[in-house]
């Protein structure tokens, strides 16, 4: 038999399939069996360590549901912490007025766990979660991001020397970044025609060195093949073991589709270029916000770089646009993130044993 912890919000997981056929034989035979097996583990896991808090970061995926459903269904409190830029159209974080519920509320129905308390960077992101995501008000707390609070107060530690020594790029050539997708909501055809007008867009600068920095699920054979195709192989670096700060601190420009570094470009006051290949609204609101500027082909992309390296007053636009986004989506950087978020995990443990105690007491 199956425990109400083996509950998962399957809604979750949508499979792109052409035949509904195949998508239910696909539910059926792998995310049926591989999800009762993880809230069956994770719910004997919460059993035998008996925490007073979990605290998880990625919920919103298979395994995240599955250790929600298994914690708080045993009466376990949940913390849960913001992992990435989360859109206003993540499937994942959509939900309809009252499907959602935290505290164990959603065992016998058909409502999506959530966590009890969602810690996240800034006031955008709880916006969404309460807007779009149905997350109760006061649930969710802006916290800001801990791996960010070694940027606080930073100072220029030699990135460009090691960045250009590390991949061979001339001292005095302006670097370009690529930061690549590879999440779902982005098809592999989407990923190749990114990298189509990246690359054509690219060879109108001979003078600049793109670096293509690979999303750490990537395998660079698709990123090759398709600059030998365009010709420009011989004149790019790929990589994807390099550190992404030092990097960002040493270029002049970021590219992206709608990454998180988009954002952590802009903590480094880089302008930034987003490149809609959806055919859609933009992901991430980069572009509309004032952020970034928005491409949709690699003729725009070229009158972008083109603009942000020559149009001074343009970089003063975009400059303003970044401090405003900044500030709406990431609390204050203060080099406490990470001490608000332990506070926070705190201060719930300590309220879940003082409850546990007295319930066991009386």
């Amino acid at each position: 038999m199956i425990s109400g912890a083996s509950w998962i919000s399957f809604r979750s997981c949508s499979i792109r399939l052409s035949s509904w056929a195949i998508s239910l034989a696909f539910f059926v035979l792998f995310w049926l069996p591989l999800g009762t097996y993880y809230a069956e583990a994770m719910a004997s896991f919460i059993r035998g360590e008996k925490p007073d808090l979990l605290l998880i970061v990625g919920e919103q995926g298979v395994y995240g549901r599955c250790f929600l459903a298994a914690a708080q269904s045993q009466g376990v409190a949940t913390l849960g912490m913001q992992h990435g830029a989360i859109s206003r159209d993540h499937r994942q974080y959509t939900h309809s007025a009252g499907m959602v519920a935290a505290g164990g509320r959603f065992v016998g129905t058909t409502l999506c766990p959530i966590p009890d308390t969602t810690a996240v960077y800034g006031k955008f992101f709880e916006r969404i979660l309460v807007e779009n995501g149905g997350y109760p008000e006061g649930s969710v707390v802006v916290t800001g991001q801990p791996s960010y609070d070694f940027l606080y107060n930073a100072r220029d530690n030699g990135a460009r020397e090691r960045i250009c020594s590390q991949l061979d790029i001339g001292r005095s050539q302006d670097i370009v970044v690529l930061a690549t997708q590879t999440h779902r909501g982005f098809t592999n055809d989407q990923n190749r025609r990114l990298l189509e007008i990246v690359f054509d867009a690219i060879g109108e600068f001979p003078g600049k060195k793109l670096v293509v920095k690979l999303h750490p699920a990537e395998e660079p054979s698709l990123h090759r093949r398709i600059a030998r195709e365009r010709g420009v192989l011989d004149d790019i670096v790929i990589v994807k073991d390099v550190n992404l700060f030092d990097l960002l601190r040493a270029c002049e420009m970021l590219i992206t589709a709608h990454s998180t570094v988009a954002l952590e470009g802009m903590l480094f006051d880089k302008p930034v270029v987003t490149v809609n290949v959806t055919g859609g609204r933009d992901v991430m609101p980069y572009a509309e916000s004032g952020a970034a500027i928005g491409v949709r082909d690699a003729a725009e992309l070229t009158g972008a770089m083109r603009a942000v390296f020559t149009d001074d007053e343009l970089q003063k636009k975009l400059q303003d646009g970044r401090k405003k986004f900044i500030a709406d989506c990431l609390y204050p950087l203060d080099g406490r993130a990470a001490r608000r978020v332990a506070d926070l995990a705190l201060s719930m443990a300590d309220a879940h044993a003082k409850k546990r105690d007295k319930e066991q007491n009386s």
